[in-house]
């Protein structure tokens, strides 16, 4: 059986995390660029997210109160992008790289208090999650139609909890909260 660090190399997990998820068009036009680079690589598609907080394993009804407090407590935040990038990890293969808001921070922070998990928190939206050697990267985003960052921007009207066990196609949506405060 592979270790964590193998299984997390392989796209492989078996953790609850909270996204922040777009809705209507923004969700249809990241979908397409999730597609584009499925379909151009072979790699799995997925469902456009900001992951808020991950890495936990708690039962999930205790997960599902805390992440109920944490919307009632905090306005939707505004995801807005920077840039497309790249790195050599499976799950930030090519991503759009968040603006630090305050609002997005604090809310990470709030995060990774109430789920008792603490780390460096770089805000992202992953558009392929897969192991691509660099020169298949620069490939890709060659032939990438033209992005307009700022319309992909959105207000992050809900959390989500979701189970990540195995396999990105396994990945199993729990709960869905809106945000309390306006």
């Amino acid at each position: 059986m592979p270790d964590k660090v193998d299984s997390i190399k392989q796209g492989i997990l078996n953790e609850y995390s909270i996204w922040l998820e777009p809705e209507n068009d923004v969700a249809l036009r990241l979908g397409k660029l999730v597609e584009y680079f499925a379909l151009s690589s072979g790699t799995a598609t997925f469902k456009p997210h900001v992951t808020l907080v991950s890495g936990f394993n708690d039962a999930p009804e205790i997960l599902m109160k805390k992440m109920k407090i944490l919307a009632g407590n905090y306005k939707s935040p505004m995801i807005k992008f920077l840039s497309i990038k790249t790195k050599p990890k499976y799950f930030q293969a090519f991503f759009l790289k968040c603006e630090r808001t305050d609002a997005l921070m604090e809310l990470n922070l709030e995060a990774q208090k109430l789920f008792n998990h603490r780390y460096g928190y770089e805000p992202h939206l992953s558009l392929m999650y897969g192991n691509v050697k660099n020169t298949e990267k620069k490939l890709l985003l060659q032939k990438l139609p033209a992005i307009s960052l700022p319309s992909l921007s959105f207000k992050a009207a809900k959390i989500s909890l979701w189970h990540a066990k195995g396999r990105v196609q396994d990945w199993v949506l729990i709960k869905q909260e809106k945000f309390g405060k306006v």
